[in-house]
């Protein structure tokens, strides 16, 4: 009996690519949240730190940035369902030959 092992990547290359959007998008929230910061130490930016930009786009985005993440992962990667698929057929055919 010949074992005929063939490793799969559980995600494919698009997978990896909507991770990599992901992240992307969540590297982007974080720079948005970084905010501006004060010239004079003796004065307060309310504007700046407590801004749109930093309390909610920023967030959003990182938001946005997980949520592709989950997508990325639930994505289906068909080249692996077809390869099972065929790996599969083998492994039937193998064992009605073992049989006869």
């Amino acid at each position: 009996m010949k074992n005929q092992y063939r490793h799969h990547f559980l995600l494919g290359r698009t997978n990896y690519m909507i991770i990599l959007l992901g992240v992307a998008i969540m590297v982007l929230g974080y720079f948005l949240m970084i905010g501006g910061g004060a010239t004079n130490p003796n004065e307060y930016p309310v504007d700046t730190l407590y801004g749109v930009r930093n309390t909610i786009i920023a967030p959003m985005l990182i938001l946005i940035g997980l949520a592709v993440q989950v997508v990325a992962i639930f994505w289906g990667n068909k080249q692996a369902k077809i390869d099972h698929q065929e790996e599969d057929l083998y492994s039937h055919s193998d064992q009605e030959s073992q049989l006869k």
